[in-house]
């Protein structure tokens, strides 16, 4: 009796039995299985972090090099390779001929075909561009169509020839289900051929002269000016992708490689792993033209889960588009690292949101790259509309996600979830024609047929040039001239002439500035600033640099105003009021330091009362805190003066009314006595006037 192979568990629960090189619930490879690399299928070690054969990146991540990497400049004539000669595996290794098997040892096939050599009394070989897995690529001139064709060429086993082509030739008639070839290359039926023994099936394409989306990326990589064509090439490979799509097919291998350009179009190739989308798929599995499916930087969480890939269809080509989206717009790819490692980033780690210019295509990229391929955008025609919601400014589809669960609702006029029953009325908003209720995303009102969003965007662009207007001339002026071109009125047109004289008034008093300030002039700076701000009292430029001085001016003010130093602090906040006279932070702070001048004032007044009271060292001492606040206080050297002469008179008459008390000359003292009373007439509680007073009154009365 045979023994019974031992199974084990992956991961997943799926009992493994010895062998088994993959998981066939989720794909997974086993501990035993041999690394290959996902560009062009070679044995690879898995501590490798670059392919040997196609230089491809393995560990750590790094965007799929271009032949660049090669030793050709992006531009080469041999650039197309990267889509024409991705690996599709169309044919098994054993149906390999015996020099296919060995070439196929030492990496990419490699076969005996040189320039000037003639395939099928037709393609004259012009140049080897590449080789795939299990194919080789070369740029031929067609005599037939008199012209240059990519042509696939792939070697299989003597005698195998027609077997081998039965099921590619199935997957190239399925192709004619497709009516709008506009964004794809194009294909011929393969053709058989003998060449120097070898069995050979010829697969001419379409000649793609600009390269792949690989290569424009590699060579604008950088560039400013690259988002706008990088978008157009986008929407134009979703055109593609949503034409396979309508023809029941699905790409499953979408990255940049594999988006050709010609006459400045995109154009989608290597869709070859394309099958039926639905119940065909169940009964004909072998649609599939090779056992793996897709690259893993580009795969969808659903591609990773599945060994057999049922269950795969336009929602993963979405996912993968909204990668090639990410990566055009921020320059890198939103995951990296090993292919185990990619795995669990696409199936449990979201992708870290674009920011700055970016950010507007952020709803779009959280709708593609949804984990769940339910939530993401039904079709590629609704992701292509939303590209252009976004180009034009409107409101995205994206954004009329509920609230609760994130669901968008097919029925654009539903205001109730159907998923969660949420209430949506915040996402509506009403034509202002007929008053019906409109979905935010919405561009035409089902109603009326008044263009709702076209009015709203309207009014929302007057808003922000009406804000613009007084802190950005230049863009005011550029959104201006939008809505020029979109049909703005009169009004528009009288606020332009009105933005460019005063930009043109202000333009020297900018550039003064700014050379003044490099100069060290700061003060001459400060005054040319602010002579902007009178033309536009919120100007991007010149409202920080005085926002910034007006803050100095306000902290060492503060740091003032703590030491009692009320005279430098109130210099400090005088000037930074007269930087930015709205300035609330130096209203507030002048308002600290009236309180404490009044405090000032009222030192000096207690002062003086303490004087008219006798007490003058209480007086002199509230002066002297007076003088140490604020030296200029109102009054303080009067009350200072007064003080002086009130001491020295009042002690001389006390002095002279004790003497002529102690001659008995009465008369003197009491006059002494009642003159320094008068002096210092709120002393009425003093013990020695009123002892001298009291004493003489005595005298006289015995």
């Amino acid at each position: 009796m045979a023994t019974q192979a031992v199974a084990t568990k992956c991961p997943c629960g799926e009992e493994l039995v010895a062998g088994f090189n993959a998981c066939p619930s989720c794909g997974q490879e086993t501990a035993t299985s041999t690394a290959t690399c996902p560009t062009c299928s070679s044995s690879v070690k898995r501590h490798w972090k670059i392919c040997p054969f196609c230089r491809a990146a393995l560990s750590g991540f790094a965007t799929p090099t271009t032949l660049k990497g090669r030793g050709a400049a992006p531009d080469d004539a041999r650039a197309p390779f990267e889509s024409h000669a991705s690996d599709n595996g169309q044919i098994s290794v054993s149906q390999l001929g015996p020099e296919a098997r060995a070439a196929r040892s030492n990496g990419p096939i490699r076969l005996p075909i040189a320039p000037g050599d003639v395939l099928a009394e037709r393609y004259t070989v012009r140049q080897f561009l590449g080789a795939g897995g299990f194919g080789a690529v070369y740029l031929v001139d067609d005599a037939v169509l008199e012209t240059k064709r990519a042509l696939k060429i792939v070697a299989v086993a003597s005698g195998a020839a027609d077997g081998a082509r039965d099921p590619i030739l199935h997957e190239f008639k399925l192709r004619e289900r497709i009516t709008d070839t506009s964004h794809i290359v194009r294909s011929d039926d393969p053709r058989l051929c003998s060449f120097k023994g070898l069995s050979l099936i010829l697969l001419p394409m379409e000649w793609a002269d600009g390269g792949s989306l690989r290569a424009w990326m590699a060579k604008n990589n950088g560039n400013p000016e690259r988002r706008a064509p990088g978008l157009k090439l986008f929407r134009e490979t979703c055109q593609g992708v949503a034409a396979i799509h309508a023809a029941g097919l699905g790409h499953l291998d979408m990255k940049p490689e594999n988006i050709l350009l010609t006459d400045g179009s995109a154009k989608v190739t290597d869709f070859g792993i394309g099958r039926f989308l639905g119940a065909q798929f169940g009964s004909n599995p072998d649609q599939l033209l090779r056992q793996g499916v897709g690259t893993p930087q580009y795969m969808s969480p659903e591609q990773f889960r599945t060994a057999r890939q049922k269950g795969v269809g336009p929602a993963s080509d979405i996912y993968s588009l909204g990668l090639v989206l990410y990566e055009l717009l921020d320059g890198t790819l939103p995951f990296d690292g090993r292919p185990e490692e990619l795995r669990d980033k696409h199936l449990n780690v979201a992708p870290a949101p674009l920011k700055g210019e970016t950010a507007r295509w952020r709803p779009i990229l959280q709708r593609c790259l949804a984990k769940a391929p339910d939530s993401r955008y039904p079709d590629v025609n609704q992701l292509i509309a939303d590209l252009d919601r976004a180009n034009e400014g409107l409101t995205l589809s994206a954004d009329v996600a509920c609230p609760s669960c994130h669901h968008v609702n097919v029925n654009p006029q539903q205001e109730m979830c159907e998923k969660c029953k949420s209430v949506l009325a915040a996402l509506f908003r009403d034509c202002p024609q007929c008053s019906r209720r409109n979905r935010l995303d919405s561009k035409s009102c089902p109603g009326c047929g008044y263009g709702v969003a076209a009015y709203y965007l309207q009014l929302e662009r007057r808003q922000t040039v009406a804000r613009l207007k007084e802190e950005d001339p230049v863009a005011a002026v550029e959104l201006l001239e939008q809505m020029l071109r979109d049909g703005a009125g009169d009004e528009e047109v009288a606020l332009v002439k009105v933005l460019r004289a005063k930009q043109t008034k202000i333009q020297p008093w900018l550039t003064g500035a700014a050379e003044s300030a490099a100069s060290g002039q700061q003060k001459n700076a400060l005054d040319l600033w602010r002579k902007v701000l009178d033309e536009f009292p919120r100007h991007r430029i010149a409202l920080p640099e005085l926002q910034k001085a007006s803050n100095l001016a306000i902290s060492e003010g503060r740091a003032a105003l703590v030491s009692r130093d009320l005279a430098l602090a109130k210099a400090k906040v005088d000037w930074a009021l007269g930087l930015l006279p709205g300035s609330a932070a130096a209203k507030m702070l002048i308002a600290e330091v009236n309180k404490a001048i009044g405090g000032a004032q009222e030192l000096v007044e207690q002062a003086a009362a303490a004087t008219r009271a006798a007490r003058f060292d209480d007086a002199t001492a509230r002066l002297r805190d007076a003088e140490r606040a604020w030296p200029a206080v109102p009054g303080l050297d009067s009350a200072k003066s007064t003080l002086r002469r009130a001491r020295e008179s009042y002690e001389s008459l006390m002095k002279r009314a004790r003497e002529a008390q102690a001659k008995n000359d009465l008369a003197v003292a009491v006059e002494s006595a009642e003159a320094a009373s008068r002096l210092c007439p709120d002393d009425l509680k003093s013990t020695e006037i009123l002892n001298v007073c009291r004493s003489a009154q005595e005298k006289v009365g015995n």
